[in-house]
């Protein structure tokens, strides 16, 4: 019943976060892991990265790409950190995440850029825009 309320819930709104969750739950416990993959991966750029949700959706993605033997896109998930980032500019951890991200990648002139983008978004946030050049201070930036 609750597999058949969500799949309605889906097709009268293709964007419902939460039909789109756990029908990828029921997916995955199916073990049909290409449309778990397919529903939480279209997922997680519309979860802000400080709901829970969040990193609860990434660890299932990687475990799902891990069981089918693809290893996580990491620069599909940093760019989509980027986007959300445009969306929701006060968060600084993201912006910690995404600098970070950029420097492990070796792409320091993105880092940069969004060591940039991130100031000025945190420009009235004291304690994130600390803490986002103290990552910058790490990163060497």
């Amino acid at each position: 019943e609750a597999e058949a309320a969500f799949t309605d819930a889906l097709k009268s709104n293709p964007r419902d976060r939460g039909a789109r969750f756990y029908l990828g739950q029921v997916a995955a416990q199916r073990g049909d892991n290409a449309r778990a993959l397919t529903l939480w991966s279209g997922l997680l750029p519309e979860i802000p990265a400080n709901n829970p949700l969040h990193d609860m959706l990434l660890n299932r993605i990687a475990m799902l790409r891990a069981r089918t033997g693809k290893a996580p896109d990491i620069n599909a998930m940093v760019e989509g950190l980027a986007a959300r980032l445009k969306s929701n500019p006060d968060d600084a951890s993201g912006w910690r995440r995404l600098v970070r991200a950029y420097s492990v990648l070796g792409q320091k002139n993105k880092a940069r850029g969004a060591l940039a983008d991130g100031r000025k978004a945190l420009k009235k946030d004291a304690v994130g825009l600390a803490a986002l050049n103290a990552e910058a201070a790490n990163d060497h930036l």
